[in-house]
């Protein structure tokens, strides 16, 4: 009889070592799939993996990941509640609970879960730029200004915060320091046709229209997809009575967005100042 048991608890630690076993392969698979950003696959793979082994910290961390790129918010905050549980000291854990919390306008319990990152990382640049987000999105500016610094300190070179930073100083009328800011991000990311449109309408609202137009023609040169930036240059162009070119302009826009009705109106106000139709 004492043969028997010893031989079926021998075949348990067999089945629970290959289980194991089983749940880290599932586990590395599901991390080559959501490299490649295969997150559906990915969910699935680290899914088995946490079927054989429930208290898989890292797996609940990816599934829960995957979970955010799927936009799956309430799911993604259960596994990261689990992982938390399971570690509390690993800043990432919290610090992605955190964005599922944002995600649902849960505001307060974000704040919570990112100063939680923060204890366990007090180099978290990227908490510190959520929380900048939140207070900027609660029109907390003041507080917004300072998590935009901390994350700028805590990685002088994540140009993001500088960006967020200088949108916090144009709402708040701080156009100078504004201009400033987003000179020091296209420093850093000079291929970003973003940060040059946003600069532009800045320019733009205080004053230098040679500037703004420049920022514009920059953005559409690297990204012509930023339809924006024809609409933008054209009114820029129109009341610099250089009809043609902002008549092109709005046409282009126009194209991405025909039922504009306003802009259709202004394409006809620029053929009669013209004189022309064939454009």
């Amino acid at each position: 009889m004492n043969r028997i048991v010893y031989n079926i608890y021998f075949l348990v630690l067999i089945v629970f070592k290959l289980n194991a076993q089983s749940a880290s392969e599932y586990f590395q698979l599901g991390l080559n799939e959501f490299e490649k950003e295969k997150f559906d696959k990915a969910w699935d793979l680290f899914d088995k993996a946490i079927e054989l082994k429930p208290k898989f910290e890292k797996a609940h961390y990816f599934r829960g990941r995957c979970s955010l790129e799927l936009e799956s918010y309430n799911n993604a905050l259960d596994d990261f509640h689990i992982a938390t549980n399971i570690n509390k000291y690993d800043a990432e854990n919290h610090y992605y609970k955190a964005r599922c919390e944002w995600h649902l306008e849960r505001y307060n319990n974000a704040l919570s879960d990112l100063e939680q990152a923060i204890v366990y990382n007090p180099n978290h640049f990227e908490a510190y730029q959520t929380m900048g987000i939140i207070y900027q999105k609660l029109k907390m500016y003041d507080k917004a200004k300072e998590h935009y610094d901390k994350a700028i300190a805590s990685h002088p070179n994540f140009h993001a915060s500088a960006f967020n930073k200088s949108k916090v100083k144009e709402y708040t009328g701080d156009y100078t320091s504004a201009l400033h800011e987003f000179n020091h991000s296209i420093t850093h990311d000079p291929n970003d046709p973003l940060l040059y449109m946003n600069r532009g309408i800045l320019r733009e609202i205080g004053g230098d229209m040679v500037g703004a137009v420049e920022d514009f023609t920059k953005s559409i040169s690297l990204d012509p997809s930023v339809k924006i930036c024809f609409y933008y240059r054209g009114q820029i162009l129109f009341h610099r009575k250089q009809y043609k070119e902002a008549m092109i302009d709005l046409q282009t826009y126009l194209k991405s967005f025909p039922s504009d009705y306003e802009i259709k109106t202004e394409i006809q106000m620029l053929r009669k100042m013209i004189g022309t139709n064939s454009f």
